[in-house]
């Protein structure tokens, strides 16, 4: 394809992973409705996790053997606030061809840690259902089959951008 982006690792390009200019506008339209409670959505996304699979929580030493009640650990906050804001920024941007080219390393890189933290693919699986089920609960009646499809879709790219860094594309 002419005009194809320069090689990212793993030979990965950008133009494997943009999504279309109209899913795009409706995650960025949505991602507006999250904001003004973002850090909510946010540890919403993780507790639904870690309902949904213990062995989830195993993989974070931060709630593996804690003390405190997940939704008041200050170290699960900040982490589910990095991680929400990054796949929400991430997933707002993947129309442009210059920002993926940009968050290809990045996210490659992060997929190459969570490898070392015993992160496989069957993890993925379940912050995927986590992240999609916050993103619906979020939106109420404004998640339709419209914003589902763009939010799945544009979920997998940058998912499919950490699993390059995993080596389990």
């Amino acid at each position: 394809m002419a005009g194809r982006s320069p090689l990212g690792t793993a030979g990965l390009r950008a133009d494997d992973v943009m999504i279309a200019a109209s899913d795009a506008a409706v995650v960025r339209e949505t991602f507006k409705r999250l904001q003004p409670h973002l850090s909510h959505h946010a540890l919403i996304m993780f507790l639904t996790m870690f309902d949904v699979s213990e062995e989830m929580r195993d993989l974070f030493w931060f709630v593996r053997d804690m003390d405190e009640p997940a939704p008041t650990n200050p170290v699960l906050q900040k982490h589910a606030n990095a991680a929400f804001k990054l796949i929400c920024d991430s997933c707002c941007q993947l129309d442009d061809r210059a920002a993926v080219a940009g968050m290809l390393p990045a996210m490659q890189a992060l997929g190459g840690r969570h490898i070392k933290y015993n992160v496989r693919r069957p993890h993925l699986a379940v912050f995927r259902m986590a992240f999609l089920k916050t993103v619906a609960k979020a939106l109420g009646s404004g998640w339709t089959e419209e914003v589902e499809g763009a939010w799945s879709r544009a979920y997998g790219r940058v998912e499919e951008m950490v699993m390059v860094g995993m080596g389990v594309r």
